[in-house]
């Protein structure tokens, strides 16, 4: 714990966890690029959490109250005590995933030549993430707190151009009690090996029926963002792959641990699934499995720690009216 009072010491501490990990690093067969990417989102990081404490302390300073002073600064220590050690968490989280992938320098290509038109898509599909427009994938699950959720995959007909690529726009909305919760436009491409790329997405958060917030929303090519893949071609049990990448913003990422999975969900059993482990390095605490069955897509996704599960409950074919 950081002394609440100590401001030399927050200052030493930084500059020794950074100069810390670097080391640490270094030492490593860690590529230095990615190594150093880790470093700087974490400098990036720091320097955001001492701003707001810098802020707090501006705000505390304002108040006559000694009492009350002295409960704001409490609070602004704890604060920043928790984002700190979350800080520590995310950066060794980046520097495992950039062993794990022997990822050095991250530049996907993005030449459209290389990516496929919809058309072509449909008549090559990825078997693990087929996309067909006209499709309605509809998932029930339970949350820890045993709140129902329905969710539906709507692949569309709309395609949305990004960096000169045709993406195709793909709804994800989730209902709980029969109310929206969040409505979401993901935009995917493929590319000419099979490769299906997560080009980005716009996220609308309800509450009460009304947009509370549009957090996690991101577009290839805004603010430096890169896509990544939603689902490989060939996947091979050991690959570790981006998913998306703007750094402190959006950094999921997934390992294959599986290939020939048997996965019985309510909408069938299935044989010879892929099995991923998808982890966000900015939450690198939790971990989901995802199942892909092959000429189906995804089936099922669970959580380790609390046994959620939201499971493929129907496919349905949407009518012309419905795909809009």
């Amino acid at each position: 714990m950081i002394m609440k009072n100590d401001w030399l010491s927050i200052a030493l501490s930084l500059a020794c966890f950074a100069q810390g990990k670097t080391a640490m690093a270094q030492e490593s067969d860690i590529c230095a690029p990615c190594r150093t990417s880790a470093i700087m989102a974490l400098k990036s990081t720091l320097q955001d959490l001492k701003s707001t404490y810098s802020q707090a302390g501006a705000q505390r300073a304002t108040v006559m109250d000694e009492e009350a002073r002295e409960e704001m600064l409490e609070e602004s220590v704890e604060e920043y005590s928790e984002e700190y050690d979350l800080a520590i968490k995310q950066h060794q989280a980046r520097l495992d995933f950039c062993a794990r992938s022997g990822e050095c320098f991250y530049e996907p290509n993005l030449d459209p030549s290389n990516f496929m038109s919809p058309e072509e898509i449909v008549k090559n599909p990825n078997s693990y993430w087929p996309m067909t427009p006209g499709k309605l994938y509809r998932y029930r699950g339970i949350t820890d707190e045993g709140e129902e959720e329905i969710i539906e995959v709507r692949f569309t007909d709309d395609v949305r151009m990004i960096e000169g690529i045709p993406c195709m726009v793909v709804r994800d909305t989730v209902w709980k009690d029969d109310e929206v919760v969040e409505d979401t436009w993901d935009w995917y491409a493929q590319d000419r090996d099979g490769n299906v790329w997560y080009f980005g997405e716009i996220t609308f958060e309800y509450e009460d029926d009304q947009i509370s917030g549009l957090e996690g929303s991101w577009e290839t090519g805004k603010e430096g963002a890169k896509p990544g893949y939603q689902m490989l071609a060939n996947p091979e049990v050991g690959i570790a792959y981006r998913q998306e990448l703007l750094f402190t913003e959006a950094e999921d990422a997934a390992d294959v641990i599986a290939l020939s999975e048997t996965v019985q969900v309510t909408f069938g059993t299935f044989d010879n699934c892929v099995k991923t482990a998808d982890y966000n390095l900015l939450d690198p605490e939790i971990i989901e499995h995802k199942y892909y069955a092959p000429g189906i897509g995804f089936i099922l996704e669970t959580k380790p720690e609390t046994g959620e599960r939201v499971e493929l409950i129907a496919i349905e074919i949407m009518t012309e009216e419905e795909s809009e």
